[in-house]
């Protein structure tokens, strides 16, 4: 970046010279931001923070624009964004300088599916302990595998797919089911054995 001076030197083939120069014929050569930003991929339901990370301390932009890639767009410099489906979306920040330079950056990022908990057990209501209850497990999720974490609220617990549990005492127990993707998206559900 900086000013310089243009100097038109004009020979002919009889080693006649010219010479021209003038303010008139400076050239300006303006610095050009390099633009830049940090995003990690997020589960589908939760808030995405956008960072701008555009290093350039000799000129202050005029114009933070970014396209969301699903039709909208923002003029912030840091900021949370929730997308509405779970998929992969090219996100550019357009910076524009006070000196009318323009830089963009795209990266892509994915919002990956988070599943649904849901269970059911074969009896909600039971005479007598030492009997055993079933648990169906009916979470889903769009794409990914899925791994679950039960608690049956007598401080045990499984990691099977559809577990059976047998209560020693009697009582009213709070089961929970953690159903987690392979990509760390999660989703809970409680409900009484």
């Amino acid at each position: 970046p900086g000013d310089y001076q243009v100097k038109l030197v004009a020979s002919s083939d009889k080693g006649c010279k010219d010479t021209m120069s003038s303010a008139a014929t400076r050239i300006r050569i303006r610095e050009q931001p390099e633009v830049s930003f940090d995003v990690k991929d997020s589960c589908f339901g939760g808030t995405i923070k956008f960072t701008n990370t555009t290093n350039n301390t000799a000129n202050k932009w005029l114009t933070t624009k970014w396209d969301m890639d699903d039709g909208s767009i923002v003029y912030k410099d840091t900021f949370g964004y929730s997308y509405g489906s779970p998929g992969r979306y090219k996100v550019q920040l357009t910076m524009v300088l006070n000196n009318n330079c323009v830089d963009s950056f795209a990266k892509y990022i994915t919002v990956f599916p988070t599943p649904i908990a849901m269970f059911t057990p074969s009896s909600n209501n039971q005479c007598g302990q030492n009997k055993a209850i079933d648990f169906t497990n009916k979470s889903t999720i769009d794409s990914g595998s899925l791994t679950y974490e039960w608690s049956f609220g007598d401080s045990v617990g499984s990691t099977d797919k559809d577990p059976s549990h047998t209560y020693g005492k009697p009582g009213d127990y709070q089961v929970k089911l953690v159903a987690s993707s392979d990509k760390g998206c999660k989703d809970t559900m409680s409900s009484a054995a």
